[in-house]
């Protein structure tokens, strides 16, 4: 008893950092890293500890919570270092308390799609004050004439083409950008929220992630990208954005299909818990689960077990999710 309270002591009087190290170099956190990562993984886990050390509000989020969040990242294979603006893992409030939520920068978001193999090009930038944006209403073509007339930006712009001929541009003037930054980023206001230190790159993602959602073809991998930031309320604190639309619920039930034998017992997802000393893979195994249905029409794998409690079997589910996520036939 005395041991166990010394032991607990310890604990409490380590450092943010060293918390992190600790929880890091769990074999079962390692074991999924490698999972999603392979030999990449220790160089992963580094750049996660580097944000971590970069300060902020993010030494207040709890380092389980972190590291669940980065597990999201390497799903996706984004690493987290902030110079690349591919991925990040961000402070935000939630009921008074700092949460790390993981999210997918302008970039990522570029390079998820390029995965698809269905893009011949993306591009988003801003827009000077003497260029003009020529709008042809019924096809929704959209062209920039002109030359710029000085360094003023006036809005921002996104386009892609598909490889089969289809392309699409969306256009918001800063009003709009400001608008939309006023509706979805409570925080903004405040000096460590993106929109205040990396306004540009908050405003070049939230027009190109609204453009690729709503008019793109979404790889599984795009998909779980959408949902993360779907489930960030408070897009002040970070460098994703807001939804205009709240993401559909996938239910979580087995679609009737005819078979020549019985039909088992649907299987039971990973529980949703709040006890934050829950292990990080019950929350990744049924975002992994919720992956997996959407591009699947709500059809379990042949073999899914009924039921996932043990850690070690909920890994290698994870990591299959996530090699079907990566594969160019899961796309549509």
């Amino acid at each position: 008893m005395g041991n166990d309270l010394q032991r607990r002591g310890s604990e409490t009087r380590m450092a943010p950092a060293e918390k992190l190290k600790a929880v890091l170099a769990a074999g079962s956190v390692q074991e999924q890293f490698r999972n999603a990562l392979g030999e990449a993984a220790p160089l992963f886990a580094a750049s996660v500890l580097d944000a971590f050390s970069s300060g902020g509000k993010i030494q207040n989020c709890e380092p389980k919570d972190i590291v669940r969040e980065a597990l999201k990242a390497a799903v996706l294979r984004l690493p987290l270092s902030r110079g690349l603006s591919l991925a990040y893992i961000v402070p935000r409030k939630d009921h008074g308390m700092w949460a790390p939520q993981m999210q997918v920068g302008w970039r990522g978001w570029v390079q998820l799609a390029q995965r698809s193999g269905q893009y011949k090009s993306i591009n988003a930038g801003p827009v000077f004050a003497g260029e003009k944006i020529v709008s042809e209403r019924l096809s929704g073509h959209l062209a920039l004439e002109g030359e710029p007339s000085s360094a003023e930006v006036v809005g921002f712009f996104a386009h892609f083409a598909l490889l089969n001929g289809f392309e699409k541009a969306l256009y918001w003037p800063l009003a709009k950008v400001r608008a939309h930054r006023d509706r979805y980023a409570q925080g903004h206001k405040e000096k460590w929220s993106a929109w205040q230190t990396h306004f540009d790159e908050m405003a070049i993602k939230s027009v190109l992630s609204n453009l690729l959602r709503n008019f793109g073809p979404l790889s599984v991998e795009m998909q779980q990208a959408t949902r993360s930031e779907d489930a960030g309320h408070d897009a002040g604190a970070n460098l994703l954005g807001a939804p205009e639309k709240p993401a559909e619920q996938i239910p979580m039930k087995r679609a009737t299909v005819a078979k020549p034998k019985p039909a088992a017992k649907p299987p039971t997802p990973a529980p949703r818990t709040a006890d934050p000393d829950a292990p990080p893979w019950i929350e990744l195994l049924r975002e992994k689960q919720q992956a997996y249905l959407a591009a699947h029409a709500g059809q379990w794998p042949a073999d899914h077990p009924e039921e996932i409690t043990s850690e070690k079997v909920a890994s290698e589910w994870i990591a299959w999710f996530a090699a079907q996520a990566a594969t160019p036939a899961c796309d549509f």
